[in-house]
């Protein structure tokens, strides 16, 4: 092992991992903004950082840059302890919300801001501002003002100021923000397109669970500081870690029930509109007979049908609202005790009406069963 690595980081380790946290605590006053904040990240990799507003993930970005210290634990880049490092000794750059574009550069100026700091000549200087904003597709901007640009336009301008830096970790701060909707999803086919050809690292923050999945090699989802779940997209979605994740990312539908019964990897559950049958695979907890546990299931798992099928899990319901909304169609269901729950399907001709009476059912394997006593 190279101690010059890091206490406990291997040569090979430092190969595959460009960003790792360990034990990232930071406090402001009596307020706990992160908790036991544990993250690693590999070489090429893009993280999305998913949480709300006030959950501690801007905090987290900022202590990657060094803007922030931790109170406790430490930061590795490229294997390097950099915990203490201040900005401008550490491999990175940072694209703000607000982009903090300079109003009295013109586009060129701006993108060669960091680089004239740093004392690079002026032809170095030249090359590499034509080559990020021939990248970004901002070459025929250069000479004019960040005041008289579109937003997308001065989005990408922030991108070049961060990119020409050559970091080996970006890290975004909620960069689109001010765009409309459409822009944004354009800029989301883009800036995925833009990592993988540039090849580094990004740590990308966003309250936005469309943004996370549209651009996401991994999420990590954090809620009051403390990381709810790390994974890739499909591990997110499908296999929620907690409560809090299940309803954060995407939609689903929960029942409350007892656990009436674990056998071998079949849980069973009594719900107040019947039973359950779920796998272990898919419990987040220890399941013991008696115990309350609420059940999820995504509304694009459940089908359809007027007449009961020959599934474990079905139900009886009526149909109370159908909403179509271009690519899907929702419909919502009433079901035997009042209750509600939601299915979607890409099917426009199903063929029913408000107040239809209909059968439901899902698969065990698609059931999430969270102990909740």
């Amino acid at each position: 092992m190279d101690k010059r690595m890091g206490r406990g980081v291997s040569c090979l380790a430092c190969v595959l991992m460009s960003l790792k946290l360990e034990n990232i605590h930071k406090f402001f006053g009596h307020i706990t903004a992160l908790k036991n904040v544990n993250l690693e990240v590999n070489k090429g990799e893009l993280l999305v950082i998913l949480g709300t507003s006030g959950s501690g993930k801007s905090t987290l970005l900022r202590i990657i840059s060094g803007l922030e210290k931790p109170d406790k634990g430490r930061v590795l880049i490229n294997g390097r302890d950099v915990t203490y490092e201040p900005p401008y000794n550490r491999p990175t750059s940072m694209v703000f919300q607000d982009l903090a574009l300079f109003p009295h550069l013109n586009v060129f100026e701006n993108i060669a801001f960091g680089l004239k700091i740093r004392k690079y000549d002026r032809r170095e200087v030249e090359i590499r501002v034509k080559e990020v904003a021939e990248m970004l597709r901002i070459n025929d901007l250069l000479d004019r003002s960040v005041a008289k640009i579109s937003g997308g336009q001065r989005q990408r301008v922030a991108l070049a100021r961060s990119l020409v830096l050559h970091p080996d970790i970006l890290l975004l701060d909620e960069p689109l923000g001010a765009l409309d909707m459409k822009l944004r999803m354009d800029m989301w086919v883009e800036l995925k397109k833009l990592q993988r050809q540039v090849a580094n690292t990004w740590v990308f923050v966003t309250h936005d669970q469309h943004e996370a999945m549209a651009l996401a090699d991994k999420i990590a989802v954090i809620n009051t500081g403390e990381i709810q779940q790390l994974g890739t997209k499909d591990e997110v979605y499908d296999s929620p870690a907690s409560l809090f994740v299940a309803s954060f990312i995407g939609e689903m539908n929960f029942l409350e029930g007892r656990v009436t019964e674990v056998k071998g990897d079949v849980l069973k559950v009594e719900t107040p509109v019947g039973e359950v049958e779920a796998t272990m695979q898919r419990v987040k907890g220890r399941p013991e007979t008696g115990a309350r546990v609420t059940v999820g299931i995504r509304p694009e798992k459940i089908q359809i049908t007027k007449t009961p099928n020959d599934c474990i899990n079905t139900l009886s319901a009526r149909v109370s609202e159908i909403n179509f909304s271009g690519v899907l169609t929702t419909y919502e269901l009433e079901l035997p005790d009042g209750s509600r729950i939601k299915i979607q399907t890409t099917s426009r001709q199903m063929g029913y009406r408000q107040g239809d009476k209909v059968y439901i059912s899902w698969s065990p394997e698609d059931v999430n069963v969270y102990v909740t006593q």
